[in-house]
């Protein structure tokens, strides 16, 4: 039996809009409670598919974690493993303005989904189609194709009887070096998730960068732009809500020889965005230390939303609280993080586009917390 326990409260975190513009996959910011009125149930349907194909799961039955997050209900939750080629139906009675529920679906082949789901009281939304991305499993060979299959390690140079008239190593060509092991590499995965990112087609593209061969050399050329297309795929499963998927893809990203300093941002997102604070903070450390070797032109930029992305990671610490005792400890150091970011913001001159627009995001979500907290409770 699955262990019935509720997921954590995800909020969409700012530093996609911030980086790649766009609009983020589900509202932000908590839901203020509204007037009560008469409870009504309220109905959501959902329907998971192979976001490759469009078509069902190919597992029969996958997991579905909800939890309600507005209004805020206690033990409003379920874990129920259902069938893959039906409909799910989640159904509360509310007597609010509306139904928020945070949903998670997790299937032995696919990367695990986390999204927000909402419909209006009395109301009925769905199937609503949630694409889980496929996981890339590489089963072991039988012994009769690991025999037929070509070799994809660089074959070794056998040995040679030096005879009197051939010369020793020391008479080698100076210049002469090994040949690349990853120069004929297969980047048609590359290329096509490549062209459906920049068409935001992000399921698309995440079913393509999945299916890229790992390069064989951590110092080639195709080494240096697998680690970039894998941030791509972490910012494309952001976009879908799939936390997992991202955290995947850019935690292997950061392992890589030069994968730009935004698989650190992105990652930390990740982490903080799925309550794994600690990590993302010791990302954040990550960059730091490396952003003295980034160009003069980077270095500014990847600082300073450094400290922007710190300052939500203290922001999720706000929204998971739900005591006012929990609300007054979380509070003021998320504004005040955001409050140092924006000094450091304003210091750069001319202030890059990223930064500023992050800058806008920062004071939005000190009025925000500043509201739910009563009208500021420190005074920043």
């Amino acid at each position: 039996m699955v262990p019935r326990h509720p997921t954590p409260r995800l909020l969409a975190a700012s530093l996609l809009l911030v980086l790649s513009g766009g609009c983020s996959p589900e509202q932000e910011g908590r839901l203020a409670e509204g007037p009560t009125a008469e409870p009504r149930p309220s109905e959501i349907l959902l329907q998971a598919v192979d976001a490759g194909t469009g078509e069902a799961l190919s597992d029969p039955a996958f997991t579905v974690r909800h939890l309600v997050r507005f209004p805020i209900t206690l033990d409003a939750w379920g874990v129920e493993s259902v069938s893959s080629s039906e409909p799910y139906r989640i159904e509360h009675a509310v007597a609010r303005d509306s139904l928020v529920v945070e949903v998670r679906l997790e299937s032995d082949s696919y990367h695990r989904l986390d999204t927000v789901l909402r419909v209006p009281r009395g109301g009925s939304t769905g199937p609503v189609t949630l694409p889980l991305a496929r996981r890339l499993t590489q089963p072991e060979p039988s012994p009769q194709e690991a025999s037929s299959r070509p070799s994809t390690t660089t074959p070794t140079r056998p040995a040679r009887e030096e005879g009197p008239e051939e010369a020793g190593p020391e008479e080698q060509a100076p210049d002469e070096q090994a040949p690349d092991p990853d120069a004929g590499v297969d980047r048609s995965f590359m290329r096509e998730g490549d062209r459906a990112f920049q068409e935001e087609s992000w399921a698309t593209a995440t079913n393509y960068y999945m299916r890229m061969p790992r390069p064989s050399s951590p110092s080639s050329s195709y080494a240096r732009d697998y680690a970039r297309a894998r941030v791509r795929q972490g910012i494309s499963h952001i976009r879908l809500g799939e936390w997992g998927g991202a955290l995947d893809a850019l935690e292997e990203a950061v392992t890589l020889e030069e994968p730009g300093y935004e698989a650190y941002l992105f990652l930390a997102q990740a982490q903080c965005t799925v309550g794994r604070m600690d990590a993302g903070r010791q990302t954040l450390n990550d960059l730091a230390r490396l952003a003295p070797t980034l160009p003069s032109a980077e270095r500014a930029t990847a600082q300073a939303l450094a400290g922007f992305q710190n300052a939500n990671c203290a922001y999720q610490e706000f929204v998971r609280a739900v005591e006012p005792s929990e609300m007054q400890a979380t509070g003021p150091p998320a504004m005040e993080a955001y409050q140092s970011f924006l000094r450091q913001g304003e210091a750069l001159s001319p202030t890059p586009p990223a930064v500023t627009a992050a800058m806008e995001e920062a004071r939005a979500r000190i009025q925000e917390i500043r509201e739910e907290m009563g009208g500021g409770g420190s005074g920043l």
